[in-house]
C-alpha cells in the first residue's frame, strides 16, 4: 500500500512513482515538498523562492531538508534543477554526491519514513504526500 509509512521497501519505490506520475514538472514538485515539510520538520527544512523582498514567488529557487546527518539539496538554476545529497558527522560536511531527482526524492522519502518511527509531524507530511492530500 503506497500510504502505509511501514512496511515492505516497496513502498519507497511506488511512492517516488506515484510523486513523479503526479509532479511531471520537478519545479511544482519542489513546492509541494516545500509546503509539506516546512510545518512538519519546521527549522529543517530552508526554502528560497524566486523573486525578491518586493515581489515574492511561489517558485522554488531551492530546497535544503536536514533530516539526521543527511541535507538534502534541490536547486532551480536557468530552469534546470540540481539535486545534491551532503553526509554530515559531528556538524562537518564529509561528502556530499550528485544525484538524480528519482534517487533524491527516494532517499528523502526514505529519511522521511525513517523519522516518521518517532516523529508525529514527520508520519503525517509522508502521509499527505504520499496519499496526495495536498
Amino acid at each position: 500500500m503506497i500510504g502505509s509509512v511501514s512496511g515492505d521497501p516497496m513502498d519507497m519505490e511506488l511512492a517516488v512513482t506515484a510523486l513523479m506520475a503526479d509532479q511531471q514538472d520537478v519545479r511544482s514538485l519542489l513546492k509541494l515538498l516545500a509546503r509539506q515539510l516546512s510545518g512538519a520538520l519546521g527549522g529543517r527544512v530552508r526554502v528560497e523562492r524566486e523573486g525578491g523582498r518586493l515581489r515574492r514567488s511561489e517558485e522554488v529557487r531551492s530546497l535544503r531538508v536536514r533530516i539526521g546527518d543527511e541535507e538534502f539539496a534541490a536547486e532551480v538554476s536557468d530552469g534546470q534543477v540540481a539535486t545534491t545529497v551532503a553526509h554530515a558527522s559531528g556538524g562537518i560536511t564529509i561528502r556530499t554526491e550528485t544525484v538524480t531527482a528519482d534517487a533524491w526524492l527516494t532517499r528523502l522519502l526514505s529519511g522521511l519514513k525513517e523519522e516518521a518511527t518517532s516523529n508525529q509531524a514527520a508520519r503525517l507530511a509522508i502521509e499527505n504526500l504520499v496519499m496526495g492530500q495536498r
